[in-house]
């Protein structure tokens, strides 16, 4: 895969598991969050992708971090189906709920 390929699908993927974790916190708890990439990387678009990104959510002033790896987000480009990065999401969402 080129460059710019992953780059793109990398982009995509993060922003579909994001939204799938801001989905999920709203329907769980009936509350927006806020969402932020941990400070290690800056938010927005990555050049090139790197190999792990930890997504940060904020809720009632606690912080819930999951790890997600490039593959398993490039892998969500068009929707989030895989098993484990939908197992990591929920794990995100009922931490946000208690």
């Amino acid at each position: 895969m080129n460059v710019a390929k992953a780059s793109r699908e990398f982009n995509e993927g993060l922003r579909n598991i994001e939204r799938a974790v801001i989905e999920g916190v709203l329907r769980k708890c009936g509350s927006n969050i806020g969402v932020s990439h941990d400070l290690t990387w800056h938010p927005g678009d990555f050049d090139v992708p790197p190999e792990t990104i930890v997504l940060r959510v904020r809720k009632a002033g606690r912080k819930i971090d999951q790890t997600f790896d490039r593959v398993e987000v490039e892998d969500s480009w068009d929707r989030v189906d895989r098993s484990d990065t939908r197992t990591k999401i929920e794990e995100m969402v009922e931490a946000a709920c208690r």
